[in-house]
């Protein structure tokens, strides 16, 4: 393509980074919504290569795991009655590992949500990690889970299991201060499911509010 201004090229990512949409960002610039979106996708394979590189020998001592839901052109429900639909249409999840300490974000990972991506995210995850360092991690109640961990750390992590059930429809006399909001409870299990977690911090608090931040931005 056309190499615009190291400046423009400033401007356009700060616009981005800052949240404002792909449109907005090409009428600041005085660009073509193209332009944009190509310099995302190159500035994407740049951080991640960089990320790559550089997030290893970490020694994080807490990571909260969970995956994000979304699809590709339709989601798998609506893919047989859609016109011309690619091949990669469908649900997609997206894999994160947050250290709820310093908010980084070692490792991610897009594919299905089945124990084949599970397995191949916490390899990924414990290659990143200081050999021979002890870490806790924090996951929902999701099943691949429970045998992607110990075949990646062997005896090297402790794994904790947060559970959150919802219970609907309780009586809004017994609960006054939700006299008008939607009639549900939440309940909250932890379970140390492998080594000797710290349940005290056993949350996944910080992951979750990661995924809103996301869903908030697109």
């Amino acid at each position: 393509m056309n190499r615009i201004s190291r400046e423009k090229r400033r401007i356009i990512l700060q616009s981005l980074v800052e949240g404002a949409s792909i449109r907005s960002t090409a009428r600041i610039a005085n660009v073509a919504i193209n332009t944009v979106i190509r310099l995302l996708i190159h500035a994407g394979d740049v951080c991640d290569e960089y990320s790559d590189h550089m997030l290893r020998n970490l020694q994080c001592e807490r990571l909260e795991l969970d995956e994000v839901w979304c699809f590709c052109y339709a989601k798998n429900a609506n893919v047989p009655f859609a016109k011309a639909a690619p091949e990669i249409a469908g649900d997609v999840w997206t894999w994160v590992a947050i250290d709820p300490d310093t908010k980084l974000v070692p490792c991610w990972m897009v594919g299905e949500r089945d124990g084949h991506v599970a397995w191949e995210f916490l390899q990924e995850i414990k290659a990143r990690m200081a050999f021979g360092h002890r870490l806790q991690i924090t996951t929902d109640g999701w099943k691949s889970y429970k045998s992607a961990i110990p075949a990646a750390f062997k005896d090297s992590a402790d794994h904790a299991v947060l559970n959150k059930k919802i219970i609907r429809g309780y009586d809004s006399d017994s609960y006054p201060d939700h006299r008008y909001s939607q009639r549900q409870r939440y309940f909250i299990t932890k379970e140390a499911v492998r080594g000797n977690p710290d349940m005290d911090k056993a949350v996944t608090s910080h992951i979750e509010r990661e995924f809103l931040n996301l869903r908030m931005g697109i």
